[in-house]
């Protein structure tokens, strides 16, 4: 394991951090990726191990450590919850510590409570007044299951809305909203999730092509 990787003792700390604190903590930008192929990592280990003893330490490692990055994301996913509709109401959260995936998932909250207020309380309808579906996959799923979903995973996939974009800007690396890795440029051209590829043109970061 690198300087640079995350171990069970980095989830218990952190863990315990965002429990402490009312407000969403600072993390890496990094933090989701680093914990999948922690993830990853412990059920690779857990496969080879040639030892009863071997097997059941890791198993509980990668067990606890499944747990503590559950707790982690829901702690954090209420806070964004209570931030967005904080800011429908007129507020101003402090959004500072908001990694990519989290200001993607708080953007969407925020579109999705303002068009349900628009059309609800006054007479102000959206274009689109039928309600949006954003088909996200929650990160701890993704961490829980295995290869064998795979090809349930490109099937679904396949049915989903798309758009291709025109990347105006670079972005570091992140994972989007169906949990795959972007390492984006600008002027690529890339096909995505709509309501990702929307999110992004209005951060001005990119271009619809089609």
């Amino acid at each position: 394991m690198n300087d640079d990787d995350l171990s069970y003792k980095d989830l218990r700390r952190l863990h315990q951090l965002e429990k402490r604190s009312s407000a969403i903590t600072q993390l890496r930008n990094d933090f989701y990726i680093k914990v999948m192929d922690y993830i990853k990592e412990l059920e690779q280990i857990l496969d080879n191990a040639d030892s009863p003893q071997k097997r059941k330490l890791i198993e509980d490692e990668l067990k606890n450590a499944r747990q503590a990055f559950r707790e982690i994301y829901e702690l954090r996913e209420k806070k964004i919850v209570l931030a967005a509709l904080s800011k429908v109401r007129g507020g101003n959260p402090d959004l500072r510590n908001l990694i990519h995936e989290e200001t993607v998932l708080f953007e969407m909250l925020v579109d999705v409570l303002k068009n349900a207020r628009d059309n609800t309380l006054t007479d102000k309808k959206t274009e689109d007044s039928s309600p949006q579906t954003y088909e996200t996959e929650p990160i701890n799923k993704k961490v829980d299951e295995k290869e064998a979903n795979h090809h349930e995973e490109v099937k679904k996939e396949d049915n989903e809305e798309r758009t291709v974009v025109l990347m105006k800007k670079d972005l570091p690396t992140f994972v989007g909203i169906n949990m795959k890795r972007y390492t984006l440029r600008e002027n690529d051209v890339i096909s995505m999730p709509l309501n990702m590829g929307e999110t992004l043109e209005k951060r001005g970061a990119a271009e619809k092509v089609r």
